[in-house]
């Protein structure tokens, strides 16, 4: 798959929390985005797949064609177009139709066919997971502060809307969850807290200059990881990530101690963390109040 590809979709799975378009509610400007998004991206597989193959013999095209994938592909359509046509909401259902198409689409395109596709693949989801983790930590830290300072900024995750109208002045307070209900970003939470625990166990066993920088600092994303967690009250995240720790010890046994140490390690500095930042500062910030 070309890189402008690749290129795309990170971009969105990074900034898609943040992209919202005006006058929509979350939602329908999230899904609105997904199937443009996904549709650049089929259109641009379209034209590799039909204006390239014409060059090649036509043997070659009706080989592709009895493919058992694009067999497979050509069925789903069918199969579910006759379905959103029966639907007593064309509307709602043909939208779902796309979607699910689409991320089906996908799942065969992108499934690789060869150790340089896996790496490849591979890189590009470790990338993202990254990028992603870093820029809401970041966010985050922002959010915590100034909700020390600014009394109209939610401390996260909270997302209470309200309104204070004084005279002609109206002040509205402010969240960065950017996730219409916690539960979804913790999702996220659960797919990207591997990927950080296998890039410490990685970066430990590299042993460059740079190794206790870049272990560090991924320590950090991760240990902040698990104050969000905490946080949010992540009760799934939580049985999933120690229940594929322990999944991951039964089947890599003495192979797996690096990574169990990258978890329980963080898991640690996380809990303490959370314990600073949300039990013991909270409550000296608001003792002296009750004094008065």
């Amino acid at each position: 798959m070309s890189k402008i590809y690749y290129f795309i979709l990170s971009a969105y799975l990074i900034l898609g929390p943040y992209l919202r378009l005006p006058g929509l509610r979350y939602h329908d400007s999230q899904r609105i985005w997904q199937i443009v998004i996904l549709s650049l991206i089929s259109l641009g597989f379209l034209y590799q797949w039909f204006i390239l193959n014409l060059g090649k013999k036509k043997t070659q095209v009706n080989s592709s064609i009895q493919n058992p994938s694009s067999i497979a592909l050509i069925g789903i359509f069918i199969v579910g177009f006759i379905s959103v046509l029966f639907s007593e909401y064309i509307e709602y259902a043909l939208l779902e139709f796309t979607f699910t198409f689409l991320i089906i689409f996908f799942v065969i395109l992108l499934s690789p066919s060869s150790q340089f596709d896996h790496y490849h693949l591979g890189r590009f989801i470790f990338i993202t997971s990254l990028i992603y983790s870093s820029i809401y930590v970041i966010i985050f830290i922002g959010n915590y502060i100034t909700s020390y300072i600014d009394p109209m900024v939610l401390l996260w995750p909270e997302k209470i809307t309200y309104t204070i109208t004084i005279g002609n002045t109206t002040l509205t307070g402010k969240d960065v969850l950017y996730f219409s209900n916690k539960r979804f970003f913790n999702h996220t939470q659960t797919w990207t807290f591997p990927i950080l625990f296998s890039m410490i166990t990685f970066f430990k066993a590299k042993r460059s200059e740079w190794t206790n920088l870049e272990v560090g600092l991924l320590f950090f994303l991760a240990s902040m990881w698990w104050v969000l967690v905490f946080a949010s009250g992540g009760r799934g995240t939580l049985v999933a990530v120690l229940g594929s720790a322990i999944i991951v010890l039964i089947v890599f046994k003495r192979d797996a101690r690096q990574y169990l140490k990258a978890v329980f390690s963080t898991l640690i500095a996380g809990s303490v963390a959370y314990l600073l930042l949300f039990i013991v500062l909270p409550a000296s910030r608001v003792a002296p109040l009750l004094t008065l």
